[in-house]
Formats: C-alpha cells, sequence, structure tokens
C-alpha cells in the first residue's frame, strides 16, 4: 500500500513538474508582433544592415525612378520605407494583377468557412450555365484548382487577354473558347479565369466578392482604405484592387503565418502550402515555378520565396526562411520584374537582420 501511494505521490510529482518547465517554454516564446493597425518601425539598434548593402539599395532605387515605393518588413518591423517623390506607402495605388493572389487567398477563406468542399472541386457547382456549352464534356471536368494553377486548357493568347477588358459577359467570354489541351496539362496565363473564380467565390458564398473581402480579410487585418474595381456585374478577379503597400503587406504577413492572424486562423491549415507548391512552368516571367495565383522563385542555398506580380510592376515578395516581406509599387512600363530580383538577392536576403 505505502509503495502504491509512493508510485502515484512520485508520479504526481513528475507531472506537476513537467507542466511547471512547459508551461514556461510556452511563455519564454517569442510572440509573434503583429501589427496594431499600423507596422511598427524598427529602431536603429535593432536592425543589423551592412553599410554597403544598405547603402547600394538606395543607390540602386535612386537610378530606377520608375519604382515609387518599397516597404520591407522584417519580422513584422518596418525595416525600409521608401518613397520616391510624393509617392508614399501609406497611399492606395493599383496592385493590378496582384488582385489574382489575394483572391486566391480568398478561396482559401471560402474553403475554410464551409462555402467550398476545396480545390478539387468541378467549376459546374457554382456555374451550372456549362450544360448549355458546345464543349460542356471537357468543361464538367474542371475543378477550382485548375483555375488557380492556369492549366485550364481554354484556348488564350495575349490578344485575347487584352480584349477581356472591354467584356461583360466573363463567364461565356472565357468558358466558351475551345481547348487546346487537356485540363491539368500546361500552364497557360488566363486573366479571364481568375475572372470566373471571383464569380465562383460570390455564388459559393452568396456575398459579392467585396462584402466577403470586407468581413474575412480586410476587418480582420484592420484594413480600412481600398477600392475595388468591377465588370460588368461582378467585382474583377483579375486585376482591380486598390490597396496601400502598408496593408498589402498585412496580408502577406497572413501568408507569411500559414492563414493565422493574432491567434486566429483565417485559411485553412496547410493552405498556403498548398498555395505555393509549384504545379506549372515559370517561364512567362522567369521564374521557378506558378502555385494558386502565386509565382515561385528559388535563390541561394536552395531557399524559396513566393510573390504576387501586378503589370507595370507591381509585386509582393514573401520569404518565409527569412521572415521578411518586401511590397513594391511602381510603373515599369517594359513590366520587367528581374530588377526586384536583383534588389532581393543582392541587398537584403542574407543581409538584414533583427537582433534578439
Amino acid at each position: 500500500m505505502k509503495k502504491t501511494l509512493g508510485f502515484f505521490l512520485l508520479l504526481s510529482l513528475t507531472l506537476i513538474v513537467s507542466y511547471y518547465f512547459f508551461i514556461q517554454k510556452a511563455s519564454s516564446t517569442e510572440e509573434i508582433p503583429y501589427p496594431e493597425g499600423e507596422w511598427e518601425n524598427a529602431s536603429e539598434d535593432e536592425v543589423i544592415f551592412p553599410s554597403d548593402r544598405r547603402d547600394g539599395l538606395f543607390h540602386a532605387l535612386e537610378k530606377r525612378p520608375e519604382i515609387h515605393t518599397m516597404l520591407v518588413i522584417k519580422e513584422g518591423k518596418v525595416v525600409v520605407d521608401y518613397g520616391h517623390g510624393l509617392n508614399s506607402n501609406d497611399t492606395i495605388y493599383s496592385v493590378n494583377s496582384v488582385t489574382k493572389s489575394v483572391v486566391s487567398i480568398l478561396i482559401g477563406m471560402a474553403i475554410h468557412n464551409g462555402h467550398m468542399e476545396g480545390a478539387e472541386q468541378p467549376i459546374e457547382d457554382f456555374i451550372p450555365e456549362i450544360k448549355e456549352m458546345e464543349n460542356y464534356e471537357i468543361l464538367k471536368t474542371l475543378t477550382i484548382k485548375d483555375l488557380l494553377t492556369m492549366r485550364s486548357g481554354l484556348k488564350w493568347n495575349k490578344d485575347l487577354e487584352t480584349a477581356l477588358r472591354g467584356q461583360s459577359d466573363m463567364i461565356n467570354y472565357v468558358l466558351n473558347k475551345p481547348f487546346v489541351q487537356e485540363p491539368d496539362t500546361l500552364f497557360t496565363y488566363n486573366s479571364g479565369t481568375s475572372n470566373i473564380l471571383a464569380i465562383i467565390l460570390e455564388r459559393s458564398t452568396g456575398q459579392n466578392l467585396l462584402d466577403f473581402a470586407e468581413e474575412n480579410l480586410f476587418s480582420q487585418l484592420k484594413i480600412d482604405k481600398y477600392e475595388w474595381e468591377k465588370q460588368g456585374e461582378h467585382y474583377r478577379g483579375a486585376r482591380g484592387l486598390f490597396i496601400r503597400p502598408n496593408d498589402l503587406a498585412k496580408i502577406g504577413y497572413l501568408m507569411l503565418h500559414d492563414g493565422v492572424w493574432k491567434e486566429e486562423r483565417l485559411l485553412p491549415e496547410g493552405w498556403v502550402e498548398e498555395s505555393t507548391k509549384i504545379y506549372s512552368d515559370g517561364r512567362y516571367i522567369q521564374t521557378d515555378g506558378y502555385g494558386y495565383q502565386w509565382w515561385i522563385g528559388k535563390y541561394g542555398r536552395g531557399k524559396e520565396y513566393f510573390f504576387g506580380s501586378g503589370g507595370l510592376g507591381q509585386g509582393i515578395f514573401i520569404v518565409p526562411e527569412e521572415n521578411l516581406i518586401v511590397v513594391f509599387t511602381a510603373r515599369i512600363l517594359d513590366n520587367d520584374d528581374s530588377i526586384y530580383y536583383a534588389l532581393l538577392r543582392n541587398y537584403l536576403i542574407d543581409y538584414l537582420e533583427i537582433k534578439r
């Protein structure tokens, strides 16, 4: 009896001590610094940024006045807040096709909230009109994932991309195109299918795209300065979002932390990893590949970053291993994003640190 009592006392003591060390370890873990409305600026004392890299970065920016703003967030704090002339990271800008990446996030939120079953769900569940279309037998096999990865197989080219801007009936214009390959086969850049994703969002949630974004994304992240353009009856899914770089960085921060914002999960667990896998060839803009409306690139030692890219040089880059977010707005007429790859690799990645 005494041995049994002694055993239980020893077991109880062991559990108490284990619990104590668990609590100590949990409490000593550094909390993620989410912005309270606005970002906190890192002080000069806590930033390690070699002077040759810092000077090189600003010298490179001075030589490229077409880059209007650059915002660098390292470990949740602003390290670089650059604006050329009157441009500012506190002003809303059209981010063009970065809109696609935001729509991808909203698709994830719709899945998380039970409005959709998942990325493999057929688009026919939301667009029954395809039953009346000539290519129905193939169209009925199309999934949300096929549209997210731009592997629909539908005929598309630069002329159709340009003509898209004048269309009001998006469903007929995009989905009545002939198939030139089987779905889920090859990548073809297609803003039309991104607009179809926006329609699917509206039909699945019962809300227009902007209302759904306001309720589930913008309000959660305390984003209150934005605009979103319509095309015909629907909000645009391929472009049309106007937002501050400061707020676009918050959206990147949500992705950086696996869809969790201040301990609340807003995206399905694993959605960020799923979204940023390489499903398609990325040669369209000289990258390593394409995910769910996100581009994926690699740099030294096998590390990866993913980014949203918009016409004329709008961009948001997320570098998970570096806890780094970089946002650009610009007017680069030739749409050459290579300057951004160079800025990140030559001056920021592997050089910028926050003291512990």
